[in-house]
């Protein structure tokens, strides 16, 4: 499998190198002009989650793919600075009630989990009340959008708050487009993996 790898931050740097690397190897396998923007858009989506975010936040943006199949992996170590971490959770907490952006609750999930002595802040539905997640692998904490969705999907008839974490699926372009998404944490370290096959 073919890896690209590149430094992005929460300032815009390397962001838009990002998703010209991502096109360049969407037309290396051969996607047409309906799946190229698809792609491209799950990176922009992707790089959502840490645009503007508190300081000069940096993650690794890595592209895997191979037959037309792509993994998009974003990862970072939440830095070990308490001023930090608390603008990023008190960003998080305040956003809450208007977050529109799929991925942009995802992320206020992570630092919900990293942030879990905090009591004004919950992983909530996010993990449909699982406090370690889905436990997916060996990380920590794991999230699966397919359980997620599985859940939900089982659940949206008994009550108003699960139907309408469905109708945010509905409309999330992520929930749409993505095969799967995966966020892992472990320590201070956390990923998020989006795999789409064309």
């Amino acid at each position: 499998m073919n890896t690209l790898e590149i430094m992005v931050n929460g300032l815009g740097a390397g962001m838009e190198e990002a998703l010209q690397m991502t096109e360049k190897a969407g037309m290396e396998e051969g996607l047409g002009k309906k799946d190229l923007p698809r792609l491209r858009l799950l990176a922009e989506e992707l790089f959502g989650m840490i645009h503007s975010t508190a300081g000069d936040f940096k993650a690794i943006y890595k592209l895997e793919y191979e037959n037309r199949k792509f993994i998009l992996h974003l990862q970072t170590d939440i830095p070990d600075d308490v001023i930090v971490r608390e603008q990023l959770c008190s960003a998080a907490i305040n956003n809450t009630s208007h977050v529109k952006s799929f991925l942009m609750k995802v992320r206020n999930m992570i630092i919900a989990v990293l942030e879990a002595e905090n009591p004004e802040f919950s992983v909530g539905l996010m993990s449909m009340g699982s406090p370690n997640g889905y436990r997916i692998g060996s990380a920590a904490y794991s999230w699966s959008l397919n359980k997620y969705k599985s859940e939900i999907e089982n659940n949206r008839s008994r009550d108003m708050e699960t139907g309408a974490a469905w109708d945010e699926l509905e409309k999330s372009i992520v929930a749409n487009l993505a095969d799967e998404v995966h966020v892992d944490i472990s320590g201070l370290h956390a990923e998020v993996s989006i795999w789409k096959s064309f």
